[in-house]
Parts: structure tokens; C-alpha cells; sequence
């Protein structure tokens, strides 16, 4: 079985952006969006409770409960964030042990 570091190290990300309003007007655009995400909104989903949702479309909902409840992280993460803001930058990451 690969380690969680082993198999980080084998991920690769790319990401484009693409601003979606040069391809015609906002609005033109807008409602195609809404369309494709109504569409999502009204597929089966495998299992009931979890209704199919398109990206971001929670995004509002978990922000706000953020900043109602805070944000859980782990507490090793956190001494390691601390520790560099405090200038140490030799921190060895908790994972790659």
C-alpha cells in the first residue's frame, strides 16, 4: 500500500481559467450557467440524500456556517502554522516522516 506522502507526490494539478464572458454577453451566458446547473440540480442521484449539486453551489451555506462555528483544524497543522509565522521555517511537514 503507498504511503500518503508517496502518493502526494505522484499527484499532478492543473488549472485553467477562463473568463466565460468573452464567449457572448452576460446575460447570454448567465442563463446557459443556470441552465446546466438546474439540469445537474434535477438528476437521480445514487443515493437520495445526497442530492447531485454542481460546484460552489454549497460554497455559501459551509461559508456560513464557518464563521458561525469556526473552522476545525488539526491541532499539529495548527503548532506548525504557528511555528512558521513565528519565523521558523524549518518546520518538517507532519506527513513526510
Amino acid at each position: 500500500m503507498m504511503r500518503r506522502e508517496e502518493a502526494a507526490q505522484d499527484v499532478l494539478r492543473f488549472f485553467i481559467a477562463i473568463d466565460p464572458y468573452l464567449f457572448g454577453e452576460k446575460e447570454e451566458i448567465q442563463n446557459k450557467w443556470n441552465a446546466r446547473v438546474k439540469r445537474a440540480d434535477s438528476a437521480h442521484p445514487i443515493d437520495p440524500k445526497l442530492p447531485v449539486q454542481s460546484p460552489g453551489e454549497n460554497t455559501l451555506k459551509r461559508r456560513r456556517a464557518s464563521m458561525e462555528n469556526g473552522v476545525n483544524v488539526d491541532e499539529q497543522i495548527w503548532a506548525q502554522i504557528q511555528s512558521i509565522v513565528d519565523g521558523n521555517l524549518d518546520v518538517i511537514d507532519i506527513f513526510i516522516k
